[in-house]
């Protein structure tokens, strides 16, 4: 087998790129049409706050799964009293969606899980803060206790974003 020199090597041009298909030539559809698509029909009640009743993602998207988020700082320190538990847990699943290449936009849906139904006024607020206006699928549920007996909030989300 022959050898080649190196600087025959670092003489060879480049193949020319070929530029990358985007989701535009896939699916012939303006970039509006590759958003996520929020479903809130009049033939249903109204959301009781800033959710969706559903949320539709296009072809070809890129799904992430987030696992149950708590109010855990990232030193492993669980935080004390549920308005600083709920502020934690989303940065944790901001922080998520960032590391992702995401944002709250792209949230198709969270489920929420806390264990006094007193606290839920101030997880809407915190909750609204955290996503700018962002309404996702959502489900509440207040259950007896989760996986540490310190813990009173946790949320696992699912977002997609065209690919």
């Amino acid at each position: 087998m022959a050898r080649r020199s190196v600087k025959a090597a670092k003489a060879r041009k480049p193949l020319p790129r070929r530029p990358r298909p985007t989701l535009r030539a896939k699916t012939g559809k303006p970039a509006a049409a590759r958003k996520l698509k929020f479903i809130n029909p009049d033939t249903v009640v109204k959301p009781f706050s800033l959710y969706s009743h559903g949320a539709e993602a296009p072809a070809n998207c890129r799904w992430l799964h987030i696992s149950g988020q708590v109010g855990a700082a990232p030193d492993g320190k669980i935080l004390e009293g549920f308005p600083a538990q709920a502020e934690q847990t989303w940065k944790n699943v901001l922080a998520i969606l960032k590391a992702a290449g995401m944002g709250v936009q792209d949230l198709v849906k969270v489920n929420i899980f806390i264990t006094r139904a007193g606290d839920i006024p101030d997880h809407r607020r915190l909750r609204d803060a955290a996503l700018q206006g962002a309404a996702p699928a959502s489900t509440m549920l207040i259950v007896s206790a989760l996986a540490h007996p310190d813990l009173l909030v946790e949320i696992e989300a699912i977002a997609a974003k065209a690919a």
